[in-house]
């Protein structure tokens, strides 16, 4: 098996107004849009770059989390990830504040295998929470069989 390329590329080809569509090194469209004053607000064609920032934290971790719990032999029965953040006011209006809410089932329900693998996942392998945690505060939350367990992210 060869070894990951430590490269990346994205190309990103405007549409109109705020809508571009990018294309990623695994060949995977997407698109970025947002409401720009003086164009058509009616549609939407995709989610605003600070929106998928938070998107890519949620799928960074969650892959994570995913991998480390079938290496530990916990089943997922389901799992989301929800997550809140505060943007400065003044530019550049980045984020000051995130918070992760993880909601856990699985089988077996281990809080301490769980909390092991969102621990390793936002300490150790998530890059992009280790490069929001650079300018953000940063919280998570675990729910999972009733009970809830917090933690921050990349403490500084």
């Amino acid at each position: 098996m060869a070894a990951p390329s430590n490269t990346m590329r994205s190309v990103s080809t405007w549409k109109s107004g705020a809508h571009f569509e990018h294309i990623a090194k695994s060949g995977v469209p997407y698109q970025t849009d947002a409401r720009l004053e003086g164009f058509d607000q009616d549609t939407l064609a995709g989610a605003g770059p600070m929106e998928m920032l938070l998107g890519a934290l949620a799928g960074c971790s969650g892959y994570d989390v995913v991998s480390l719990l079938k290496k530990m032999r916990v089943e997922l029965k389901s799992f989301s990830i929800e997550i809140d953040a505060e943007r400065r006011r003044e530019n550049p209006r980045i984020f000051k504040s995130i918070n992760v809410l993880y909601n856990i089932d699985a089988e077996p329900l281990d809080s301490r295998k769980i909390l092991r693998a969102i621990n390793f996942s936002v300490d150790k392998y998530c890059a992009v929470s280790a490069i929001l945690s650079a300018t953000a505060e940063m919280n998570w939350t675990l729910r999972c069989g009733g009970e809830e367990f917090t933690g921050t992210m990349h403490s500084k």
